[in-house]
């Protein structure tokens, strides 16, 4: 019997109620009678920056791929280094490589099992440009269009813009840009002209 009432008494322990679920504290939204108009949730201190917007985002071709006009940009917003190439292999390697390969031909892991299959860098034409009435080879668009795909996504790609680091993105960029030229003669070409001028 003893045993029983123990038992009873354990179980019963459970079941008190917590004095810390009974707090003095204002819940989100609720009305208050101690601030002057009313609200329970405080405005934030003028010149507070949230967590993660700590750069003012005044620099569009950074973290937009747009220049002061608006349209995607053709320069990149950094020196391209050997540097910010092999983080962008390495990144490219962790988060495009699966859909578009290693070698930028859009034939990734993912595509053997089913995936759409993505254009390929070096011989495809833009998809967005496309719909646009425009013919434009992923070779000839500009960085900034490469850089706003990867921000925001397009067709069966994901945005990975929570995901990659803006500089990071741009790493992408630049390592995009040596796939498509060290499998593209026409790019390479066109580079060489443009650099003899």
């Amino acid at each position: 019997m003893r045993c029983l009432l123990f038992i009873a008494l354990l179980a019963a322990a459970t079941g008190c109620h917590q004095k810390m679920a009974i707090q003095p504290s204002y819940r989100p939204q609720s009305v208050s009678d101690f601030f002057s108009d009313g609200r329970t949730s405080r405005p934030p201190v003028a010149g507070t920056v949230a967590r993660g917007q700590l750069a003012v985002r005044t620099d569009t071709v950074l973290y937009q791929g747009k220049d002061a006009k608006g349209a995607l940009t053709a320069e990149f917003p950094f020196e391209v280094t050997s540097d910010v190439l092999k983080r962008g292999e390495q990144r490219y390697n962790v988060f495009c490589s699966v859909c578009h390969g290693l070698t930028g031909e859009g034939d990734g892991r993912i595509v053997k099992r089913g995936f759409t299959v993505p254009p390929s860098y070096s011989t495809d034409l833009s998809r967005s440009y496309k719909l646009k009435g425009e013919k434009i080879l992923l070779t000839d668009v500009p960085v900034g269009h490469i850089y706003d795909v990867i921000t925001r996504g397009y067709g069966a790609m994901p945005e990975h813009a929570t995901q990659i680091p803006v500089n990071d993105r741009w790493a992408i960029v630049a390592y995009v840009r040596a796939l498509q030229y060290s499998r593209s003669p026409a790019l390479r070409e066109k580079m060489g002209k443009e650099k003899s001028k």
